[in-house]
């Protein structure tokens, strides 16, 4: 379980559900683990977990709606760890379940800026870091409602589908960089 030995992985939204245990697993292949949340206690327990498990992790306060935020957290594991080899984008909300014509503007803002502007933010400020790695990887966690529609779900379906597109962008963007870009699409998950 070393399969990653040497790498520096940011993850967003790692406090809970998906990207805790991406978090984990990451620790376990021995990968130095960034858990960045909004909830800093939750990214904090993550950390404790991974470190009292002999892995090698800090937690960050991470609002991925805000650049300025996002790009100090970048510079920050750049400057504590070493080269960024890896960024998996997993924070995401979802939007209160209503028809599309009810959705309001602030749902579906928030929706854009935390689902896919975030993730814009933390590819746009780590891809660089990642490039004078000598490459690395991106993961993108989009969902199975990016490819089909769940009925009350406009906003959520809506931001995961344009990950999948985004995903295929920095790919072909940076691909002389070596630099890979894919996505995740669970369906339901059995977290909190």
């Amino acid at each position: 379980m070393d399969r990653l030995s040497g790498r520096t992985v940011i993850i967003s939204g790692a406090g809970n559900g998906i990207g805790k245990a991406t978090a984990l697993l990451f620790a376990k292949e021995g990968a130095a683990v960034i858990c960045a949340d909004i909830d800093f206690k939750a990214a904090e327990l993550v950390t404790k977990q991974i470190l009292v498990e002999g892995g090698k992790a800090e937690a960050f306060f991470c609002d991925v709606t805000d650049g300025k935020v996002v790009k100090k957290l970048v510079e920050e594991t750049n400057r504590r760890f070493g080269a960024v080899t890896t960024v998996v984008a997993n924070a995401a909300v979802y939007s209160p379940s209503v028809s599309f014509a009810e959705i309001s503007e602030k749902d579906w803002r928030e929706a854009l800026d935390v689902n896919l502007t975030g993730v814009f933010l933390l590819c746009k400020y780590a891809v660089p870091y990642i490039r004078e790695s000598g490459g690395g990887t991106v993961i993108l966690t989009a969902s199975q409602m990016g490819r089909v529609v769940n009925v009350n779900s406009a906003a959520y379906c809506a931001t995961k589908g344009a990950l999948i597109q985004l995903a295929k962008a920095i790919a072909v963007d940076h691909a002389a960089d070596k630099i890979r870009a894919n996505t995740l699409s669970p369906g339901g998950t059995a977290t909190g």
